[in-house]
């Protein structure tokens, strides 16, 4: 094969794979389980911005709600813990420099500072109810997660192909 008809291909094919593969567009992932198999995604740095992921605890049947924060670094930083109920699963006093405060009849746990690189969540199959809280707006996790799924919450660099396999759930 001559030469240049070689390099004709190879460097057009090159920077094809190159846009479609290279991570570059910073978003807070879910993906299903440990893989990069990501199921939705919300598209923006969330670097210096907070999130909550909202569930109904499926025992006693209230809500919960985790407030998260993301560092330069993705380190994501639990900051604030909300729940209604004293019961199984739920803590009953802050630890460290943590607050525990009581406020129209629920109790949270502020001043938290627990950081993970990402969070695993089980989406319910009995109570399915996981919303995730962005600038005001609640989005479900079940319009693009089946009940059931292990689910791995990180923020990330994604390629282009991810972006077009997964569904942005600002839209």
């Amino acid at each position: 094969m001559n030469v240049k008809k070689y390099f004709k291909i190879a460097i057009p094919s090159a920077i094809i794979i190159m846009i479609l593969f290279i991570p570059y567009k910073q978003v807070l992932s879910f993906s299903f389980q440990n893989t990069n198999n990501v199921l939705t995604y919300i598209p923006v740095d969330m670097r210096g911005k907070t999130f909550q992921i909202k569930f109904t605890h499926t025992i006693h049947l209230s809500d919960v709600v985790e407030t998260y924060s993301i560092d330069s670094e993705n380190t994501i930083h639990q900051t604030e813990f909300m729940y209604e109920d004293f019961n199984v699963g739920m803590p009953s006093n802050a630890t460290g420099d943590e607050k525990f405060v009581e406020e129209d009849g629920k109790y949270y746990i502020k001043n938290m500072n627990r950081t993970f690189p990402f969070i695993d969540i089980k989406i319910a199959q009995t109570i399915p109810k996981h919303l995730v809280i962005y600038n005001g707006k609640e989005y479900s996790l079940l319009t693009n997660i089946e009940p059931g799924t292990w689910t791995r919450v990180q923020s990330k660099k994604i390629s282009l192909w991810q972006l077009m396999k997964g569904v942005n759930m600002l839209e």
